[in-house]
């Protein structure tokens, strides 16, 4: 059983996506320490509310998504404060180091689990991917950590919103997803945006979200570059520029 102190990692370690990308390898998982501090979770919390509130969020509508559970999706088109925690260094960092370069942006999710939610149905969220993964064989635990902190999972861990057995005490998180830039991402970030929010966006979040080209051949737009659809001009250095033609060898 991996013990529920284990994988710690503090954010402020030099080693820090090394160490975490070793033990999400390894184990699954890794939790990192004081990423956010006690101010920044209030106010995330707040904002979330306030979009409750305004928009009516309803709870979930089947028993995976939890009948006392509330989710805000693609919370990045929802205000800057949630665009800036994905750009948080600390995040893109670790994500890096797991998934290289030109990673994408695959979704962010607000979960609000109110008192009497029961536990989710454990799930990996690879699960529609035809690749193969990992066996991991433990006994599941709790992932018991300071606010401010983020846990950190491979797509291939299995793993659920615990219950909220209490009466009165609202549990908060967010969800932050990446994949490798070759595959689609769960949200469709650049159709559920409307153009005139995203361009409102800095210029790595738009990468993050799509407007990017993956290995100069994955994403272009008619050979131009998806930026342009934002009114940006950014030079395309496609795959085959740098292709040379070979006659084939004598015989």
């Amino acid at each position: 059983m991996i013990g529920p102190l284990s994988n710690r990692i503090a954010a402020r370690d030099p080693e820090m996506a090394h160490c975490v990308a070793e033990a999400v390898e390894r184990d699954g998982y890794a939790i990192v320490t004081d990423v956010l501090d006690r101010e920044a979770c209030t106010e995330l919390v707040s904002e979330i509310d306030s979009i409750e509130t305004g928009h009516d969020i309803p709870h979930g509508a089947n028993d995976f998504e939890g009948f006392r559970t509330r989710r805000i999706f693609n919370l990045i088109a929802r205000g800057p404060r949630f665009r800036e925690l994905v750009l948080d260094e600390t995040i893109l960092e670790v994500s890096e180091a797991i998934l290289g370069v030109d990673f994408l942006l695959s979704g962010t999710t607000s979960m609000h689990i109110s008192p009497g939610e029961t536990s989710q149905l454990l799930h990996c969220d690879d699960g529609m991917i035809t690749l193969p993964r990992p066996g991991e064989r433990h006994e599941s635990l709790a992932a018991e950590m300071p606010a401010g902190s983020v846990l950190v999972l491979h797509g291939s861990t299995w793993h659920g919103g615990g219950s909220n057995a209490t009466t009165n005490a609202e549990r908060y998180g967010v969800s932050i997803q990446f994949v490798a830039g070759w595959c689609r991402q769960q949200q469709n970030l650049m159709l559920g945006t409307p153009a005139e929010v995203v361009a409102l966006y800095p210029r790595r979040l738009q990468q993050l979200i799509g407007y990017s080209i993956f290995r100069n051949v994955m994403g272009h737009v008619n050979r131009e570059h998806p930026l342009k659809l934002l009114g940006v001009e950014e030079r395309v250095d496609m795959v085959w520029d740098r292709m040379e033609s070979r006659a084939p060898e004598d015989t």
